[in-house]
């Protein structure tokens, strides 16, 4: 980890980050808000990236911040677990939710069969004599 922040691996790692992202220094100047001669300058380490290009870099085009400071790992983050996992935590948030109805639902029906059971009703006298009830 001694590549942190050290100016001239970034530099190269910039090059390296253009070359997968099938851009030219033209392309890669727009994306960034950069003038070509910026980031030839960058390039040759004789500008340091700055804060909002590494924004870009990460947030638009997935590139990983331990490749950018560390030069380790893949340069590009697999979009597909990020998204997966994000999809992963709304599948378990969703399934939290049902089961709070669910149970909310059998409170309700505990309540009703207590009410009825007080009042000495049969609850299969409400079914027709049924033991399930179904939808129709």
């Amino acid at each position: 980890m001694s590549d942190l922040f050290n100016p001239e691996s970034i530099a190269k790692r910039v090059i390296e980050i253009r070359k997968k992202l099938g851009m030219n220094q033209l392309e890669l100047g727009k994306e960034l808000e950069l003038s070509q001669g910026l980031v030839t300058r960058l390039e040759k380490n004789e500008r340091k990236l700055d804060m909002k290009s590494i924004a870009i870099l990460n947030k638009k085009y997935s590139v990983s911040l331990s490749y950018i400071f560390y030069g380790e790992g893949d340069i590009i983050e697999k979009k597909e677990n990020i998204e997966d996992t994000r999809n992963n935590q709304k599948l378990l948030n969703y399934i939290d939710h049902l089961e709070q109805q669910l149970n909310t639902y059998k409170k309700h029906i505990q309540t009703f069969a207590n009410a009825l059971d007080a009042k000495g009703i049969d609850p299969k006298d409400l079914l027709g004599g049924r033991t399930e009830f179904t939808a129709s």
